[in-house]
């Protein structure tokens, strides 16, 4: 169920955002495992240059209505749902929710779930949208990888785009 990937994805990465420090890092990955009966298996994986676990926190994690550490609740907010929801939902798709933690350093969570193969996008759906003009916002100092891989990914579909690496330049 693709949306329900998309609500646990969003989920863990609102998270990763939550408790990772202003400078730190949130690092997604999809990546095709293994293609192998007309089915593919995909691995997700958000890791956080946050707060982190312990290893006693990590045993009640996925419990509704917990988080690490009840300071976090105060400091964070957050029910101690998204979680438990994400986990359950992933076990429904045949998985498992998965994690890795240091304390104080960083956190990974991480699952792999089958999906039927479809066809990709073939030169047909080649420039599609080549009505649609948008801005791409780049970092100041240094082009980065996912930078990249939107303007290929806008170039295929015809997609027009000017970028700009300020506010200011935007509004010029």
């Amino acid at each position: 169920d693709m949306l329900k990937v998309k609500e646990i994805l969003t989920n863990l990465m609102d998270n990763a955002i939550k408790f990772t420090p202003r400078g730190g890092k949130v690092i997604v990955r999809i990546l095709t495992k293994k293609i192998k009966n007309n089915k593919a298996k995909i691995y997700f994986e958000v890791t956080d240059t946050g707060i982190g676990m312990t290893k006693e926190s990590l045993e009640n994690i996925f419990k509704p209505f917990t988080q690490a550490d009840e300071s976090t609740t105060r400091k964070y907010g957050g029910t101690g749902l998204g979680l438990t929801i994400s986990a359950r939902f992933i076990e429904l798709m045949g998985g498992k929710l998965n994690l890795e933690s240091k304390a104080g350093e960083k956190t990974t969570f991480f699952f792999a779930v089958d999906f039927k193969n479809v066809e990709v996008a073939n030169e047909s759906a080649k420039h599609t949208f080549a009505n649609i003009n948008a801005l791409i916002l780049e970092a100041p100092r240094k082009t980065k990888q996912q930078d990249n891989y939107l303007k290929e990914y806008l170039d295929f579909y015809g997609v027009k785009y000017t970028t700009f690496k300020n506010l200011d330049e935007y509004k010029q």
